[in-house]
């Protein structure tokens, strides 16, 4: 049992949320079943959103699977796919806006726009900055539309019809934005990955954040009620609507949730203390207009993913335990908890609408896609339902760059001074774009394929200098010290797995931390982790980890992975890397489409990369990469099996370049911040204004070769791009094999 005094009226109503969420009393258990007639073999198991449109039509989507809409009148479902318009078949955020139009997340490709006729994809050229979307939320103040990527928040405003575009550039702590809510004073808050929530208001336009984030290299567990921010990787947030007109501002997280009224200033959170389920006590006098104390049950785990609200009624999902629902006007008595009957399911989303079932976004090989409670009504949308318009307009396009927006971020770039010293690390960017096809884009320097060999790894050893190696945390049993390697002997044409240029194939292959002998390391287990450390030679160089969560779709475990990633210089002390504040952090997680995170080091000097389990079933890694950036990357290409007589390589800048003059002045804001890949305040920029440049060189007619070196340079793809490496990589491997 825990007592915590908390005293002022504003502090109760954080408690408030939070015991009305959970409190003590029998939970009657309930069960969750295939919901509206969805078929798991046909529309699949990996609901990952879930929204409705102001005619009642319910939208879920995929992944892999593309988008499903459910008809109420007509009682069937339509798929939506690439074939249609959708920018990928992966649909991680759903919304829908003030127009009626269903805007959708992908993996690597932006947003798609339903306007009731037909689909628009808004990519990296004229939408979100961001490739990959994580979050969807339409704005209750404007109506404005706010997307949450690997690159920022993407604002569209249809009163202005233009785009925002809100980074680390702007003050925010991180670029990956996981989740967004707004409270009733116009207020966003922005749940990142893994650097806390960032909130900005309305009066400024947004422009001036501030970040709430949890305490660092906490050594003893939280206890089980507490005040402040829980952790600060964020999985999900709403604001739930509060009695008084207010809403409560509410984060969960992997370790618990955190709650704050949005006029309080003060955090406070629950979490289950290790899953135990026990009761604690919350002293809080004049609650309710009732002395005493209320008695709380915690929650049944801590991971918590999903959030929705309706009326009186708040759902939680999770990772394991399934949902629940309590009340806010009888917070005594909880209403219901139920999971699926067979096995578990990870709920991704939850839709509470009035007067109608609960209805829950699974992800699940057997038991996932649609699901409700067994015993909840028929679905009958109201009779208010809107009579169906014609097509809404689409969206505008993000706007044409212009000279004088070059003029001011070149001006930003002027300001900035200090070089990366070495034994220094910064977090540069995520790329969900390259996928398998490392090859010219990545390993210039060092290239580790885990696994992929016949009997292990993998090594390029192209330049002097680069050392790596792996190797489980010093936290392992010695009977399953590892790590292993694992492939498939099988070939595959799956773009994400990686190329394997002596093999002249693609092959899903890994190292891991053993972690998959669950009774040697059950999931409480606090490791093993994967180490990976690195040797660098002067200068600064990006240190690329590519990780895939290949079988996150097999009937197991494979679906519970999401990784911590810290980056530490190697001081050969293992209980520093263990305990220490981190140079550089981030978080993989939900990465079924493979990932890219990469890091800016400083050389000479020696570092750790920590991947932490996290409560994992099992930790692994598909691959390691090391890139000199402050000098002309080697064409190492001519290094690999076959490369030697078939050549791949970025396109050389253009010696005549008779550019426009917006073209001109990408190129020169390009030039200067090849000039300032060194420097510590440049870091944050690198990403975003690059973009701008290639959006500029593009509008400005710019020779192909200029394009296709740049993107090239940043990891941008097109089909024409693929194209070539596919035939590329081919001829290479019948050059090598003849």
């Amino acid at each position: 049992m825990t007592a915590l005094p908390y005293k002022g009226v504003l502090r109760v109503l954080g408690v408030l949320i939070l015991c009305a969420l959970w409190s003590r009393g029998d939970v009657p258990a309930g069960k969750l079943e295939p919901a509206l007639g969805w078929d798991v073999n046909k529309q699949g198991g990996f609901a990952v959103s879930i929204a409705a449109d102001q005619a009642g039509n319910i939208w879920v989507g995929t992944e892999g699977n593309g988008v499903w809409e459910y008809n109420p009148v007509k009682k069937s479902w339509t798929q939506f796919t690439t074939k249609d318009g959708l920018g990928d078949d992966c649909a991680y955020a759903v919304a829908v806006d003030r127009l009626n139009r269903v805007w959708v997340g992908h993996l690597n490709h932006g947003v798609s726009v339903y306007n009731g006729d037909k689909w628009r994809n808004y990519a990296l050229m004229d939408g979100p900055i961001g490739d990959r979307v994580f979050a969807i939320t339409v704005s209750p103040r404007d109506g404005d539309v706010w997307i949450g990527t690997d690159m920022g928040v993407a604002r569209y405003s249809e009163k202005r019809q233009d785009w925002d575009y809100y980074t680390r550039a702007s003050g925010l702590p991180s670029d990956q934005i996981q989740a967004i809510a707004f409270g009733s004073d116009g207020k966003v808050y922005l749940g990142t990955q893994s650097d806390g929530i960032a909130v900005a208001g309305p009066g400024e336009n947004y422009t001036r954040w501030t970040t709430v984030t949890a305490p660092e290299g906490t050594a003893t567990p939280l206890p089980a009620v507490g005040e402040g921010l829980v952790s600060n990787c964020i999985n999900a947030m709403m604001a739930v609507p509060a009695a008084d007109g207010k809403s409560i501002i509410t984060a969960l997280t992997p370790s618990g949730v955190s709650a704050m009224p949005d006029d309080a200033g003060q955090w406070l959170y629950v979490r289950a203390e290790a899953g135990k389920g026990a009761a604690a006590v919350l002293p809080v006098a004049g609650l309710m207009r009732q002395p005493g104390q209320f008695n709380l049950t915690l929650p049944p785990e801590d991971w918590m993913t999903a959030i929705g609200a309706e009326g009186d009624n708040v759902w939680i999902g999770y990772r394991k335990a399934g949902v629940e629902m309590r009340a806010f006007s009888s917070p005594a008595q909880p209403k219901v908890r139920a999971n699926v009957e067979k096995g578990s399911v990870i709920i991704r989303g939850i839709l509470a609408l009035p007067d109608e079932p609960p209805f829950f976004a699974a992800y699940d090989a057997d038991s996932g896609g649609l699901l409700t409670l067994d015993s909840a009504p028929a679905f009958k949308p109201g009779a208010n339902v809107p009579a169906a318009r014609g097509p809404a307009p689409f969206p505008a396009g993000a706007p044409i760059p212009t000279v004088a927006d070059a003029a001011l971020l070149s001006a930003r770039l002027g300001k900035l001074s200090g070089e990366i010293a070495p034994g220094e690390a910064f977090y540069l960017a995520d790329d969900w774009r390259t996928e398998g096809d490392w090859i010219g884009r990545y390993g210039s320097g060092f290239t580790k394929l885990c696994g992929i060999a016949q009997n292990g790894d993998q090594d390029y050893s192209l330049e002097p200098g680069y050392e790596v190696s792996l190797a489980v945390g010093p936290h392992h049993e010695a009977s399953a010290a590892g790590p292993v390697w694992y492939h498939s002997n099988e070939s595959s044409d799956d773009l994400r797995s990686p190329y394997d240029p002596l093999l002249g194939h693609r092959r899903d292959a890994e190292d891991n931390d053993v972690s998959y002998d669950t009774k040697t390391y059950p999931e409480s287990y606090d490791g093993p982790d994967l180490w990976v450390k690195a040797t660098v030679p002067v200068g600064v160089h990006c240190l690329s980890l590519y990780f895939l969560n290949n079988d996150a779709h097999s009937k197991n475990a494979n679906k519970y992975r999401d990784y911590d990633i810290q980056v530490f210089s190697d001081l050969h002390d293992n209980g520093k890397v263990q305990t220490d504040i981190p140079l550089a952090h981030t978080r993989v997680t939900d990465f079924w489409g493979g990932v890219y995170k990469q890091f800016l080091i400083c050389g000479p000097a020696h570092y750790v990369v920590r991947i932490g389990r996290d409560k994992s079933f099992v930790t692994k890694l598909q691959g390691v990469f090391l890139d000199p950036v402050t000098v002309p990357p080697p064409d190492n290409s001519l290094l690999l099996p076959g490369f030697d007589t078939v050549q791949y390589q970025a396109p050389d800048e253009p010696d005549n370049l008779q550019a426009t003059p917006l073209t001109e002045a990408a190129v020169n804001l390009w030039k200067e911040l090849d000039d300032d890949l060194g420097l510590r305040g440049a870091v944050d920029l690198q990403m975003p204004f690059r973009i701008w440049c290639y959006r500029a060189a593009f509008a400005g007619q710019a020779p192909p070769e200029l394009l296709e070196r740049w993107r090239w340079q940043i990891s941008i793809w097109t089909p024409d791009d693929r194209k070539k490496f596919d035939t590329t990589v081919k001829a290479a491997h019948d050059a090598a094999t003849k």
